[in-house]
């Protein structure tokens, strides 16, 4: 991986701040809407809620806000534990920790993110728009609002809404000086029973705020480092197909998932404000969050091939059975042991510079915005068979697979399903490494803004200021993938590939516990060692006898090409104005504030691609010449390819209107309407081809032509108009609120897989799909000959300009129980629910029944927040649940499987008691009742993936001085 050219951009930002006077740094463009976000105190949960109540209720949209103390004294592992205790928000854990979030049952592709206003990029090296919000210490922010109705001027990306995170101001801190230490261990419970994985971690934090120069220049500094147990034991059922009248499973892995996740966060503000009327102020924030991830245990697919004896079924669903290896084809039921390498590394590198003037009506802020990321996934794989030594007749053994293999198994719905082998996998002298393969992903995204925004008060009657602005910015993504193979056991592509010898010193026998401690034992291997140790003798070799170049590369040959050619170069240059006219007026004696605006996008979006000859209009062009990571260009494979570079242009208007109706000093009315976007994720932008042309039939004088387009650069973004209407209600003794909420969303453009069956030539054209007209056979000894091509099927991604709502409600309730006698006044809570329902539906994955559709990806119909916290004096405790029902979701595994992610809640909770000298003992459990995550494919008794992670133990100490 590249490194991160940070000096730079730091050097910038020192620099200017020290230039003098005449230029300084600012808040970005949400500023004005939130004031109040800087004046919050660090003084506990109770008074953490109430600042996150004082910013919803002054905000000039409907928001969802946390606040520094809420963070800060009893911190999460990241901001998306943090978030999911607002209503409306939920969240998926991978490992054991929270990452990417869901608003208002949106998936998080729909979730909008910025830093101090600023967008961010993603890590995703699936090409994705997420942010992974692990990769944000919560310590290093001072607090983080949720934007469920959007106006002119935030930018735009979100149909679910918008995260903003933001960092603390050093010169509204109230003292002059503050440090901030807090050092604590960690203890997985499962750890210990996972193969790699470590139980105990640890995290450190550093901070430290000060002012200086008569309070105009003030200094941020923060480290957050963490280290602990990546650890999981999973049952992974695999997707269902169709077998007769029959669905049966693709098979299953048993695994053991364990590693280290290390994060190391840096933070840095300076604000510069020497006047009234300047300021000016630099943020740069790095964040580096290293995965290691070994997954250890058995692979067995696919129980179709096998033969299968005993079976039942709970309708259409086989859900136990045997399936037995062919002796005659033993590799068609594979039986693996696997030891895989799914590490990831990923880095963060956001920052800018603001400079904002203001005079006695007006105000003019100047923001340049700077945000990069790379991410790499190692995607090792390596597989061990059963092999059984055959006399060759020469005085030595072939080595065959073993073809009396044999599974039982028996589903049990939501719960980790029986299964026995009847082979014994834990001797070395019968397991052999057949395949050594590494197919790393590697993505790289860059964005750069800049951005002018001026507001001018005015007392025009009920409108109270105007304000305007632009802002352009630049995008590029490049996502890249790479492939090294070894294996085959002399079939493959290259004949020494042979299977490996697995020495005693080279495994160890692995056992299971707890739920899963009826599964046969198996041997983790270190397959790098065995095969760096086939490299050293020479073993590794091409098919002439040369040493292979052992480097995972993009490469043409080795029938690789689709490395190559499954890329992602994505350019997207933004361009948009604003204007917003603010309101604040009185109807029938009672306030009435809120905004008028609309925001105009201009979107170019392009796309290069190697797009194969005969998948293009005119298949008998030269072709272009492009040379792969190992210096071997496409011709010397005959791979011909046309390099082209497609793209779309596009305008969307962006209406938005906000208006706050205080019925009392205590009761305020909100309604929001707007038109907002989602861009579809950048990967699928890619221009990408794949397909094929052929002859129908033997001689048959006529071609099809079957084409596969499901990313191309011509995709517009996920359009919704929607309504907001709320109702607050806080309460005068100002020690909670009770919020309701309703929300409707139409979506009037999204975008769909389509297959298209039998596709005529004049179809394509009319789609202005380019396409060859003839097909040319070659076949030696005859002559060549030219056809038509006539049809083929046709698989692509389009926005279809069709959609439906999604809507749904929200009630939300805070108190504090202040008028109980002592000690029960330390009581409170905090507690949401939404439902959300929604007319859009996908194509059902889990049958084949033409035109059979299930519920939105990402849609949870019901979740909800429970906190119960208590203090006392020096004693401060909570209790938070988080819980969301079924819905539509993917698990990435050796193939991307659609699966139903069964309801689930989760508990975490802490406590902490401090002392008069500034130190505060920290205790806390994150997944305090070990609840797992449960999938299944369509119906409960197709049983997918079961993972457990076990109870993460904090213990530490916080300083502050």
């Amino acid at each position: 991986m590249r490194t991160f050219h940070k000096k730079p951009l730091s050097f910038l930002i020192s620099a200017v701040l020290l230039a003098g006077g005449s230029y300084a740094f600012a808040q970005s463009e949400n500023e004005e809407a939130i004031e109040s976000l800087e004046e919050i105190e660090v003084v506990g949960i109770r008074r953490s809620i109430q600042n996150a109540l004082d910013i919803k209720r002054d905000a000039d949209t409907v928001v969802e806000a946390i606040s520094a103390s809420d963070m800060g004294g009893l911190p999460d592992m990241s901001i998306a534990d943090s978030l999911a205790r607002l209503p409306g928000v939920t969240f998926d854990r991978t490992g054991g920790q929270a990452g990417r979030i869901q608003l208002r049952g949106m998936g998080a592709g729909f979730v909008f993110s910025t830093m101090n206003g600023r967008e961010q990029v993603t890590t995703d090296t699936r090409g994705t728009r997420e942010v992974d919000f692990s990769q944000y210490p919560s310590e290093l922010l001072s607090n983080v609002v949720v934007y469920k109705s959007p106006k002119a001027s935030l930018i735009e990306g979100g149909v679910a809404g918008t995260v903003d995170m933001r960092a603390a101001n050093p010169l509204e801190n109230d003292k002059v000086h503050q440090a901030f230490v807090s050092l604590r261990g960690s203890y997985n419970d499962r750890a210990a029973d996972v193969e790699n994985a470590d139980a105990f971690g640890n995290r450190l934090t550093l901070s430290y705020m000060g002012k200086f120069m008569d309070d105009t220049l003030g200094v941020a500094v923060g480290y957050a480092h963490l280290k602990q147990a990546n650890a999981a034991m999973e049952s992974i059922g695999l997707s269902y197909s169709k077998v007769g009248d029959y669905r049966i499973s693709e098979g299953f892995e048993f695994q053991q998932n364990g590693g280290v996740d290390t994060r190391d966060g840096y933070m840095s503000t300076l604000v510069f404000e020497p006047s009234e009327n300047f300021t000016a102020r630099g943020d740069l924030f790095y964040s580096k969050f290293d995965t290691e991830s070994y997954a250890t245990g058995f692979r067995i697919n696919t129980l179709r091939d096998g033969q299968l004896d005993n079976l039942s079924a709970d309708g259409e669903i086989i859900t136990g059975g045997v399936a037995a290896t062919d002796p005659l084809a033993p590799a068609r039921l594979n039986f693996q042991v696997i030891n895989d390498d799914s590490s990831e590394s990923s880095e963060v590198l956001s920052g800018g510079l603001n400079f904002e003037w203001r005079g006695d009506t007006w105000s003019i802020a100047l923001d340049y915005a700077h945000a990069e990321s790379e991410a790499y996934e190692k995607d090792g794989i390596s597989r061990s068979h059963l092999y059984d030594a055959v006399d060759n007749g020469n005085g030595g053994v072939d080595w065959v697979r073993n073809g009396d293999q044999m599974l039982v198994w028996k589903n049990n719905g939501l719960t980790i399903p029986n299964v026995a082998l009847n082979k014994d996998y834990t001797d070395p002298t019968s397991l052999r490494l057949t395949s050594y393969e590494i197919y790393p992903h590697l993505s790289d995204d860059t964005s750069d803004a800049l951005k002018l925004d001026g507001k001018l008060e005015l007392d025009w009657g009920m409108v109270s200021s105007l304000e305007a602005g632009v802002r352009v910015s630049k995008r590029r993504y490049n996502n890249s993938r790479q492939v090294f193979y070894y294996g085959g056991n002399g079939d493959g592509e290259y004949a020494n590939d042979y299977s490996l010898e697995i020495l005693p010193s080279d495994a160890e026998i692995v056992s299971w516990q707890g739920e899963f401690s009826h599964f046969p034992n198996y041997l983790a291997i270190d397959s790098d060692a065995i095969f760096a140790r086939a490299v050293a003798a020479g073993q590794v070799l091409d098919n002439d006898g040369n040493p292979r170049d052992i480097t995972p590369k993009a490469r043409w040959g080795e029938n690789r090409q689709w490395s190559m050619q499954e890329r992602a170069d994505v350019e997207e240059d933004v361009r948009s104005v604003y204007f917003m006219v603010n309101i604040d007026t009185e109807i029938g004696g009672k306030g009435l504030t809120g905004n008028l605006g609309v925001r105009v996008v201009e979107t170019e979006q392009y796309s290069v691609g190697y797009i194969p000859l005969e998948l293009t209009e005119d298949p008998l062009q030269p072709s272009d010449v492009v040379l792969d990571e190992t210096g071997a260009s496409n011709l010397d494979y005959g791979v011909d390819i046309s390099v082209q570079r497609e793209g779309e242009k596009y305008r969307k208007t962006l209406p938005s209107l906000n208006l706050n109706y205080a019925l009392t000093e205590n009761d305020n009315l909100r309604f929001s309407a707007a038109k907002v976007i989602s861009r579809v994720p950048i990967g699928d932008l890619a221009f990408v081809k794949t397909g094929s042309v052929s002859e129908t039939g033997t001689q048959s004088g006529i071609a099809r032509y079957d084409l596969q387009q499901t990313k191309n650069p011509y995709l517009r973004p996920f359009e919704a108009n929607q309504i907001d209407l709320s109702y607050e209600h806080y309460f005068e003794d100002g020690n909670g609120a009770v919020t309701v909420a309703i929300y409707n969303k139409d979506v009037i453009n999204q975008v769909q897989k389509i297959r298209l069956i039998d596709f005529f030539v004049e179809d394509y054209l009319a789609a202005g799909v380019p396409r060859p007209d003839t097909f040319l056979i070659e076949t030696p000894g005859e002559l060549p000959r030219e056809i038509p091509v006539v049809r083929g099927d046709y698989e692509v991604s389009v926005n279809n300009g069709e959609g439906g709502y999604i809507r749904g409600a929200e009630l939300a309730m805070t108190y504090a129980f202040d008028m109980l006698p002592a000690p029960f006044d330390g009581l409170g809570f905090n507690a949401g629910y939404a439902y959300v329902e929604s007319e859009m539906v996908t194509s059902n994955p889990f049958n084949d029944i033409p035109g059979y559709k299930t519920r939105f990806a990402g849609l949870s119909p019901h979740s909800g927040n429970l906190m119960l916290f208590y203090t006392y004096d020096s004693f401060e405790t909570r209790l938070s649940g988080v819980y969301q029902s079924e819905r539509l979701d993917e698990v990435v595994g050796e193939t991307v499987n659609s699966t139903m992610r069964a309801a689930s809640t989760v508990w975490d909770y802490q406590a902490s008691y401090g002392f008069d000298s500034g130190v505060d003992l920290i205790f806390s459990i994150n997944n305090l009742t070990d609840e797992p995550n449960i999938g299944y494919f369509g119906t409960e008794s197709a049983t997918g993936t079961i993972s457990y992670f076990g109870r993460q133990y904090y213990l530490g100490v916080n300083y502050t001085f």
